[in-house]
C-alpha cells in the first residue's frame, strides 16, 4: 500500500511470500514481506491532510520474508525519496508524514518471519515528527521471527523534541505507545529478541 491514508486489513492470512526489492519508481518505499505500507507526504499535502489510520487486525503472517539483496538507503535518503530494505518480515510501515497517524496492530499471528535488518515479524518506523501518533500493538502472538533488531518487532519513532533553551517542547505533538498482551515466543535477534524500541532504524 502506497499513499492510502486509511485502510483496515482483517481475518487475511499472509504466508511464505518474499519481498525481494522494493519500486524504485515510488519515492520512500520500504520493504515488508507479507504486507508493506508507505505513508510518504513530508509537505502534508491537502490531498493527506486527514488522520492516517490503520487497523490490522486478526491476521496470520506465517513464514515471510523481506531479504532483499538490493541496496538500501540511509533514513536521509528515504526522506528525500529513496527506498529501505530488510524491513518487516511480516509487516512494515514507513510513515514520513507530520500530522496525525494512528496504527493499531491487534490479534495478529506473526510466525517465523524473518529479515536481516529490522522487525522480524513487525517494523513500525515514522522518521519525522508529527503532530501526534498513536501505535498501538496489542494482544499479538509473535513466535520464531528472526531479524538483526527485534526478532519480533522493532518500534521507532522521533519522540518529543526540545525548545530553542533545551526544555521538552509540549505543544510539538502528542506521542502514544501502547504495547499489551502480547506474547513472544523464540524470537531471535542480535538485539532485542522479543522487540527493538529506538528513535532511528
Amino acid at each position: 500500500m502506497y499513499n492510502c491514508p486509511v485502510a483496515t486489513v482483517s481475518e487475511s492470512t499472509f504466508e511464505n511470500n518474499h519481498a525481494q526489492s522494493v519500486f524504485t519508481d515510488l519515492r520512500s518505499r520500504v520493504s515488508g514481506g507479507g504486507l508493506s505500507v508507505t505513508i510518504y507526504d513530508p509537505n502534508n499535502s491537502s490531498v493527506m491532510k486527514k488522520t492516517i489510520n490503520y487497523i490490522i487486525q486478526n491476521c496470520t503472517f506465517f513464514n515471510n520474508n523481506a531479504n532483499s539483496t538490493v541496496p538500501a538507503a540511509g533514513t536521509h535518503s528515504i526522506l528525500e525519496g529513496g527506498h529501505v530494505n530488510g524491513r518487516g518480515g511480516g509487516v512494515a510501515f514507513y510513515l514520513v508524514h507530520p500530522s496525525v497517524v494512528v496504527i493499531k496492530v491487534v490479534g495478529c499471528n506473526f510466525i517465523s518471519n524473518s529479515v536481516p535488518a529490522y522487525g522480524g515479524g513487525l517494523y513500525v518506523f515514522s522518521p519525522v515528527l508529527v503532530t501526534e501518533e498513536d501505535f498501538t500493538i496489542a494482544d499479538n502472538h509473535f513466535e520464531g521471527n528472526v531479524a538483526m533488531f527485534g526478532g519480533g518487532m522493532s518500534v521507532g519513532a522521533n519522540f518529543q523534541q526540545t525548545n530553542e533553551i533545551g526544555h521538552l517542547d509540549k505543544n510539538v505533538f502528542t506521542e502514544s505507545v501502547t504495547i499489551s498482551q502480547n506474547i513472544f515466543i523464540r524470537n531471535r535477534a542480535k538485539s532485542g529478541g522479543a522487540m527493538f524500541l529506538g528513535p532511528g532504524m
